[in-house]
């Protein structure tokens, strides 16, 4: 999410102002629909910029384009602020804008029920935390994309439910359903839900 960090450090809320104020932002939902697959080494232009807030959440919007102006693929996000020592989100701490409802937001997933099979198993270690101490978002992606990587996806989207760090170990669970591939991510050492996703291949 460097583009994301970038545009809001040039509108006054990146990196430093956040530390400054003892908070961070954090990865909350994602969700992206490609219009058709992004070939290895083509170029695109990817454009973001903030949708709003809604109580705890704030919005994001990302296009992807080709060098031609065509839409390859659109994606929302929303994001929260967290205080750095309670690690707890705060309202609108930035008092942005009331979101607008022309847009669809991230959707709530729900935890696959008894029918998974386990994929894997993960160790988190250092090469896997970001400078806010936790595991970076895109870890999550790759680990739930598994092989399918390169594979033709038409949207996904995923939940982080909680944050990782350093030394947690975790279960990779899937299920299918129907289209759907539903991928969850559980911590062993308290059997909690850390991250879901839905992949739509």
């Amino acid at each position: 999410m460097y583009l994301a960090s970038a545009d809001a450090s040039k509108r006054g809320f990146g990196y430093d102002f956040m530390k400054s104020n003892n908070t961070a932002w954090v990865i909350s939902r994602f969700s992206i629909i490609f219009e058709k697959p992004l070939q290895h080494g083509e170029a695109v232009n990817i454009k973001t910029f903030p949708r709003g807030t809604d109580g705890l959440f704030y919005y994001r919007a990302f296009e992807i384009m080709d060098i031609d102006g065509n839409e390859l693929a659109n994606a929302e996000s929303s994001w929260l602020i967290i205080d750095i020592d309670t690690r707890m989100p705060l309202r609108n701490s930035l008092n942005s804008p009331q979101a607008v409802d022309d847009f669809t937001k991230p959707p709530r997933l729900k935890i696959p029920g008894d029918t998974v099979e386990r994929e894997g198993i993960i160790d988190v270690n250092e090469s896997h935390i970001d400078m806010n101490g936790h595991v970076n978002n895109v870890n999550y992606i790759e680990w739930m994309l598994g092989d399918n990587k390169t594979g033709n996806i038409e949207s996904m989207t995923i939940n982080y439910k909680s944050e990782c760090f350093n030394g947690d170990r975790l279960e990779l669970n899937r299920k299918e359903e129907g289209e759907k591939t539903l991928m969850a991510l559980r911590r062993m050492g308290d059997n909690r839900v850390v991250a879901l996703s839905e992949i739509v291949f």
